[in-house]
This record gives C-alpha cells, sequence and structure tokens, in this order.
C-alpha cells in the first residue's frame, strides 16, 4: 500500500481519479469547467471543458456582494444561484459516467489574508451540488492554506509547475502570467516544487471591467480596443504605483477590490483615456515587478485576448511572450484545469501550495471533502 493509500484519503477505485474542476473568477464573466485524469502528479488525460457565461443581472448580484464579511440572506440567495450555474454547466459539458467527483473553487467576495484576523471567503455551497450532481466535491481550498501562515492565494503554481514538467517546451526559467480579475503569476527557474516563486502582481482586468459596467455600459473592453484608442495619463499612473502593496516582496495576494479608488482618480477623463489609464496600470504592475530572469512569458486568463495588454507587454519586457493556446494548451480553461488538479492533490494528501507560493509555513494541503454517501470510504 502507498503512503498515499495509507492516509486514509484515496480508494482502491479510484487512483488515477477523473475529476471535473469548476472556476468563477474576479472577472465575474461565467463559470468554467473542464475534466482532466490525473494522479496528482501529471495530467494524464484531458477531456472536455466549457464557459457557461453569466447574464448581466447575476453579474450585477454577485458584484453588490463582494468585499462583505457576513453572511446575509442576499449572499445565501446569490449563493445558491451561483451553483446554479455551476450545476447547469455540468450538464451542459458532459455525460459522461466516469467522472469520479468535483472541484469547486466557488467566488471569492472577500480576501484578507493579513492582519490581525486573517480570513478569505469563497461563496460555495458543496452539498446544494451534490442535490443534483451525486458526486463527492472537494471545495475551501484557501482556508487551511491561511491558518498555517499562508496568503491563500495563489493556488495554482504546482499545476504550472506540472504543466512545465510534463507538456511544455519552453525554455526556464519561465513564467506563468494570468490575466483575470487580478494578475498573478507562477515564476519557476526549475522543476523542484520549493524553487516557485508566486503572487498577485496587481489588478488584472477587474478595474476596466468595473469602468465599463458603471460608465460605458458594457462588459469589458473587448480586444482592448477603446484602451487603443486612448491616451495614458502617466502622472495618475505613476502615482497608483506608489501603492504599498507594489512594495511587498513574493508571494503576495490581494483583494480584487484593493485598487478600486482608481475608478474615481479617471472620472475627469474621457471613456478612452480612463480605459488606456486604468489598462497601463495592469501592464506596469506586471512589468515593472516580473522577475528579471524570466526568458519566456506564458500568458493564460481572458486578459490575454486584450490586445492593449498583449501589445504593451511585449514592447516593454524583454522576454519571449507567448500565449498559452499556442502550446496546446487552453488559455480560458488553466484555472479550471489547476482546481482539478488541486481536488485531486488534496484527495490524494499532497500538498496544493508551498512556502514561496503563498508564504505558507510548510507545505500545505487545501481543501475539504464532501462525500457522497460515504462511497469513497
Amino acid at each position: 500500500m502507498s503512503d498515499r493509500m495509507a492516509l486514509g484519503l484515496i480508494s482502491p477505485k479510484t487512483y488515477p481519479v477523473t475529476i471535473a474542476g469548476f472556476m468563477s473568477g474576479t472577472s465575474l464573466d461565467g463559470v468554467d469547467v473542464a475534466v482532466i485524469t490525473t494522479d496528482g502528479e501529471k495530467v494524464l488525460a484531458w477531456g472536455e471543458a466549457l464557459t457557461l457565461p453569466y447574464p448581466k443581472d447575476f453579474q450585477n448580484r454577485l458584484r453588490g456582494i463582494l468585499g462583505k464579511e457576513v453572511i446575509t440572506p442576499e449572499i445565501v440567495a446569490v449563493t445558491r444561484e451561483l451553483m446554479d450555474y455551476h450545476i447547469s454547466a455540468y450538464h451542459a459539458l458532459t455525460h459522461r459516467k466516469d467522472i469520479d467527483m468535483l472541484a469547486i473553487h466557488g467566488h471569492s467576495i472577500f480576501h484578507e489574508p493579513r492582519g490581525d484576523f486573517p480570513r478569505t471567503w469563497q461563496i460555495c455551497d458543496p452539498e446544494y451540488v451534490q442535490e443534483s450532481i451525486k458526486k463527492p466535491i472537494l471545495f475551501d481550498f484557501r482556508s487551511n492554506d491561511i491558518i498555517n501562515g499562508g496568503e491563500g492565494a495563489p493556488l495554482v503554481p504546482i499545476f504550472h509547475l506540472a504543466l512545465a514538467k510534463n507538456h511544455l517546451k519552453a525554455e526556464k526559467p519561465l513564467a506563468f502570467l494570468n490575466i483575470g480579475g487580478v494578475s498573478n503569476m507562477t515564476f519557476i527557474p526549475s522543476n523542484n516544487p520549493s524553487d516557485m516563486l508566486a503572487g498577485d502582481m496587481g489588478p488584472g482586468n477587474a478595474l476596466v471591467n468595473d469602468y465599463m459596467v458603471s460608465n460605458v455600459g458594457k462588459l469589458y473592453d473587448d480586444g482592448g480596443a477603446m484602451a487603443l484608442s486612448g491616451k495614458i495619463d502617466h502622472t495618475r499612473v505613476h502615482q497608483w504605483l506608489k501603492h504599498p502593496y507594489f512594495a511587498r516582496a513574493f508571494p503576495k495576494s490581494l483583494d480584487r477590490d484593493t485598487f478600486k479608488n482608481t475608478l474615481f482618480d479617471v472620472q475627469s477623463l474621457s471613456a478612452e483615456d480612463a480605459v488606456a489609464t486604468l489598462s497601463e496600470l495592469t501592464v506596469r504592475a506586471i512589468a515593472d515587478y516580473l522577475p528579471g530572469e524570466v526568458k519566456s512569458l506564458i500568458l493564460c486568463g481572458g486578459g490575454r485576448k486584450n490586445a492593449y495588454f498583449t501589445k504593451r507587454l511585449c514592447e516593454i519586457l524583454p522576454c519571449i511572450v507567448m500565449d498559452s493556446d499556442v502550446l496546446d494548451l487552453k488559455g480560458d480553461m488553466l484555472e479550471a484545469q489547476a482546481f482539478a488538479f488541486l481536488g485531486a492533490r488534496c484527495y490524494f494528501g499532497l500538498p496544493t501550495s508551498f512556502p514561496r507560493t503563498t508564504g505558507v509555513a510548510f507545505p500545505t494541503v487545501g481543501g475539504r471533502l464532501t462525500l457522497y454517501h460515504n462511497e469513497y470510504v
């Protein structure tokens, strides 16, 4: 019997596992679901994947509870509606009978891992999902990291390392850059997990998306077209980059709304100039603080489709900048695939975060398992 089997976390039936991972990101655009087969060390098979977009009215309800710290009837209602979208996404994705379990990240509405009362909150209701999808569910991936002194984010680096070791031909040192609502990076100088460095870089799409919703009546700057047509207010960008977050060393993490005051600072600008200026903050936060040794930068997340971001990063950075899609990775689905991978690692008792990726005191297993009719005990 293997050491992991001895932990009692794994059944003789499922090693490896086929698992569906879900991610509802800080961009608020929808829920991603992706299926992989994995032993927790590498991906053995890639399954189907899709995004179920959120309608605008639900995006507004979800946006309305961001930053809340105490449960309310409104949060309960939004959580149930969020889970309904997860259930719909799963049933739209697959009718496979071989999926062993689900890994659900939930949606982050509050994240403050520092100070006297470190905490993070991802709204999720696994028992409600199980009423429709009769599978064991892994959830609550961040809390144990914070309990053990970490930032609770980012958690994707160990998946990035698995990709770099087993699925990519890109020169090291390399970095993955995910531009979602927040931008985060994983720096990979070698195949050793203890050498990885990770953290949130700064705002990603969130500021631009929020400005577009409030001032333009659109959900996002499609392809970066508005930013490309505007003029940057460099004085404002320079002032924003004095925020104390940027002076902190990695690993570190952000709440989605840490920089929301910038939205007030651009109200006197034209829409084009405001979006260009907010977009430049995203770019400079990445370019100014990316480790200088990076030779290959792999772009993931919805922000990689923003031509302003990609154009400026290629202009500023000395390394090769490439879309994850050209490496035969599904750039829109990497986080959903990552949480499927993390779910498997949790299930097998393998660490999901490390001192140099979240600041946790020691390699830590994150996540909790909700069994279905004790199927796996």
